[in-house]
């Protein structure tokens, strides 16, 4: 068809208003890449003749829900949270419950004894103190059968097995037949008994015995810890303790390669465990930073960016901020590295010279702070951020003119939203939604996750002795309703927030077709309407979009799971090859995500089902791509600015605010700031999602708006607006916008 051929077609009489949405499957879009949209005769801005779309797919999410519910309350009957929220024992006993062949109610914690195999219920965690001198006593184990002391080779001394006992209390394994005691040939086989005070000669004897065998035995020391989670974790001392010993172990024996691989088997369980223990000491910090303090940052910011004058000042005042942010973080940073580094120093020139320091508890060999590691992390996530900073600075620089010119796009956001300042606050709505279905579904997911079995698994440990232990294995059914409801998760959730787009989507095009906005009245009872046209009308296209992405994001869940079993069994080539997949995955989930919102676009203004939408929606970008294609792109610059400025000041405050309040009860405040900084993004991506959406909903009812009226008097858009396209639209990275 020629460009005459489709201008003369546009001038034609317009097909009725009837003819073009028939069914409510129909639109007044074009079915090809070259025939221009045409208004109905009686076209007043988003239809007000809807119909119900796509019903059977909210029939089956309804269905899908259902069996969900069904599967859940089933779980709940046959299940115990208490088996998968609560620590498990060797010999399969939940600690704290009545769970198992022994009663632990009273023994609510778990004493790590074996790093593959778990370890003992205990009444409380053990805090080391005077007389003990030391964060870890070498010359007390805990085993598989209650504790032993090395002071009292046969357990028969009463004093000795008191003294231990005034720390710990073990629950009474004795009728198991899984536990296993110590004696002096299998827990300390080369120990001189005129030695048994000597700290290095004991820790040597018994670290590679056949009890303790490097933390992989039935039995361990008894230590400093506290507890998380009802699990007793080392304390940053005791983990110190150890490295010291097994450091001095290994210059003993000239190096032998035993010390360095069981230091390297334990650095990463050692590592994860401080990091368990930092986001649970923080955890009021985490969620009041991430979840409050980033929650009244993005609705300030979001309020601000629709005010009138402010728009150009926030967007340049919050990409400097964020360069000053991030490089004042990378300067605490810095700093508090030196200072660990300055503590550690002094730690080690003390325990050089055996200088011992007091506490509360009684005196304490002094020990690094802070482990080499720790301090390295520091100061990379110092030169990280500032890397970020630098590197965030010049692409200011550099893409000036397009910020610039995004500032224009968002400018007609702004007044949408400030129209219809309900629409700020819907993602809150959304949030609330959200959290209410996630924490039904983790009622659901813990019970049917305690449906298992117990099955007895054998570690073979030194000398042929076998150390049992109690694990969960499921059958086919359990794993295959487990997969149902991760399944159901991700529909759930994508549903809401297709829902979320339709109704925004749904707003915007009424405010965009609306000549008289005051007259027509405009405001948040459009936001009111639209949630409840989007519920009844519309719900099964926002099934049928969540729908595909469900589906792709189960898929690459179960890559994921398939990929821990390649790496498990080293197999190389498979590994490279399901890495392949996911990428392929993540991709086509992106290219799906962009054609959906577009799609809930279209079916919000003419009321269409999702396929004829996405279909409608595709043909009319792609005929007017170079027309604003480049805006559309460019203003997403905006909307990552915010989404950077919300996370980073976010996670600055929380970070100095952690380091001085809680510093001497974390091993580093990095891992709780980052999980802030990970938080306060997701709620950042929710309240700029909205000006996304916005912007993307106006641009595609511009291009509607263009091809169905050709400019003339009776177009909708705006002149600024239409201005503003005309001067920037298919532009060069040299455009410019007149403020």
């Amino acid at each position: 068809m020629t460009n005459d051929e489709i201008e003369n077609s546009s001038s034609t009489a317009p097909p009725t208003n009837d003819e073009n949405t028939k069914n409510g499957t129909e639109n007044p879009a074009a079915s090809s890449s070259t025939e221009k949209l045409e208004a109905p005769a009686d076209f007043n801005g988003p239809t007000s003749d809807r119909k119900c779309t796509d019903v059977l797919c909210v029939v089956f999410f309804l269905v899908a829900v259902a069996g969900m519910s069904v599967v859940g309350w089933e779980a709940i009957r046959g299940g115990d949270y208490r088996v998968v929220l609560y620590p498990m024992d060797y010999d399969g006993n939940i600690c704290g419950t009545d769970y198992g062949d022994i009663d632990m109610t009273q023994y609510k914690f778990l004493y790590p004894v074996n790093k593959q195999a778990g370890g003992v219920c205990v009444k409380k965690c053990p805090r080391l103190s005077s007389p003990i001198s030391e964060p870890v006593d070498i010359s007390a184990l805990v085993t598989y059968n209650g504790t032993y002391a090395i002071g009292d080779a046969s357990n028969t001394n009463t004093n000795v097995t008191s003294f231990v006992s005034s720390y710990i209390t073990v629950a009474d394994y004795s009728t198991s037949t899984n536990a296993i005691s110590c004696t002096p040939a299998t827990c300390h086989p080369f120990l001189p008994t005129n030695n048994n005070n000597n700290g290095s000669i004991a820790f040597a004897s018994t670290w590679t015995s056949q009890g303790v065998n490097r933390g992989s035995g039935y039995a361990f020391y008894l230590a400093d810890t506290s507890n998380y989670m009802n699990r007793c974790v080392m304390t940053q001392d005791a983990v110190s303790y150890l490295q010291n010993m097994l450091h001095d172990v290994s210059n003993d024996d000239n190096g032998t390669s035993s010390s360095s691989a069981a230091t390297d088997d334990d650095s990463t369980g050692e590592k994860m465990s401080r990091i368990g223990s930092d986001l649970y000491t923080a955890r009021a910090y985490i969620m009041g930073c991430g979840g409050g303090i980033a929650v009244v940052i993005g609705f300030l910011y979001s309020f601000f960016l629709r005010v009138p004058g402010t728009l150009v000042l926030m967007v340049w005042g919050s990409l400097l901020a964020t360069v000053g942010v991030l490089g004042y973080i990378g300067y605490y940073a810095h700093g508090e590295a030196a200072e660990w580094d300055r503590a550690a120093a002094s730690s080690s020139s003390s325990l050089e010279n055996n200088v011992t320091t007091a506490n509360d508890d009684g005196p304490r060999t002094t020990t690094p702070p802070h482990t080499d590691t720790e301090i390295r992390v520091l100061q990379g996530m110092a030169y990280a951020v500032w890397v970020v900073a630098v590197m965030l600075f010049l692409a200011s620089c550099a893409l000036r003119r397009r910020i610039q010119l995004a500032i224009g796009i968002v400018k007609e956001a702004a007044k949408a939203l400030s129209d219809m300042p309900a629409l700020i606050l819907f993602p809150v709505l959304q949030c609330v939604g959200l959290v209410c279905f996630v924490l039904v579904w983790l009622v659901y997911a813990v019970h049917l996750a305690s449906l298992g079995r117990l099955e007895t698994v054998e570690v073979e440990a030194v000398d042929g002795v076998n150390i049992s232990f109690r694990s969960f294995q499921y059958d086919d059914r359990i794993e295959v309703l487990g997969w149902y409801l991760i399944f159901c998760f991700f529909w759930v959730c994508q549903f809401i927030v297709a829902l979320g787009q339709i109704v925004i989507a749904m707003a915007v095009a009424k405010w965009f077709f609306s000549r008289d906005k005051k007259h027509d009245n405009i405001g948040n009872g459009t936001v009111c309407q639209s949630i409840c046209h989007s519920l009844f009308y519309h719900a099964g296209t926002a099934a049928f979009g969540a729908l595909i992405i469900a589906v792709i994001s189960t898929i690459r869940t179960f890559l994921l799971y398939v990929q821990r079993k390649a790496k498990q069994s080293g197999n190389k080539i498979a590994l490279a090859v399901l890495s392949c997949l996911q990428c392929c995955l993540w991709c086509l989930e992106k290219v799906i995500k962009f054609v959906n919102k577009n799609a809930y676009i279209q079916t919000a203004m003419f009321g269409t089902n999702f396929c004829a939408s996405a279909k409608n929606a595709f043909f009319l970008i792609l005929r007017n791509a170079a027309r604003v294609g480049t805006l559309a792109a460019i203003s997403e610059v905006i909307v990552f600015i915010g989404k950077v400025f919300i996370s980073a000041f976010t996670g600055a405050c929380a970070y100095v605010l952690m380091d001085k309040v809680l510093g001497d009860e974390l091993h580093s405040p990095v891992a709780p700031a980052v999980s802030v900084v990970v938080l306060s993004f997701f709620v950042g991506n929710m309240f700029m999602n909205v000006f996304s959406m916005v912007i993307a909903t106006i641009l595609q009812c511009f291009i509607a708006d263009e091809e169905m009226f050709q400019g003339s008097e009776a177009s909708y858009s705006s002149k600024s607006l239409r201005t503003y396209v005309d001067k920037n639209g298919n532009t060069s990275p040299r455009a410019t916008i007149s403020s």
